[in-house]
Formats: C-alpha cells, structure tokens, sequence
C-alpha cells in the first residue's frame, strides 16, 4: 500500500457523519435527537433532546422517537 492509499484509507476510516433527528421540517421545527456516526454509518454519539413542544404523531412514525423518551 502507497502513502497516499494509506492516507486514504486512514481518512475513510476516520470519516465522521452529523445526525440529526427533529421534530418536523418547518421553521419552528426542534432538534430532538442528535449523532455522530462513523464511515461505516454507527453511532459514535447518541443524545435525545427534549423539544418545547410535543413530537406530532406523523413525525414519530417517521423516526421512532416519542416524548416519553425524551422526558
């Protein structure tokens, strides 16, 4: 393997993802859940956030996250 595979390789690996998760798409929408994954697309870190307002329904069926797990 040449340097530059290695480099590459070693950037591959080291790669690190934002996620997150909210509780719908308008401007008043809240951040409930945010991650880090890595290349291979696992959680690195992992925190729910609990939103002002309850999470709609729609949006729960849409990520699995309720406000019970957020209290």
């Amino acid at each position: 393997m040449t340097g530059r595979e290695l480099c590459r390789e070693w950037l591959r690996q080291m790669a690190y993802s934002p996620d997150t998760e909210t509780t719908g798409l308008d401007d008043q929408a809240e951040i409930v859940e945010i991650a880090v994954l890595n290349s291979a697309g696992e959680p690195v870190f992992e925190s729910l956030i609990r939103p002002q307002q309850p999470i709609p329904p729609r949006v729960i069926t849409i990520h699995g996250i309720t406000d019970t797990m957020v209290t």
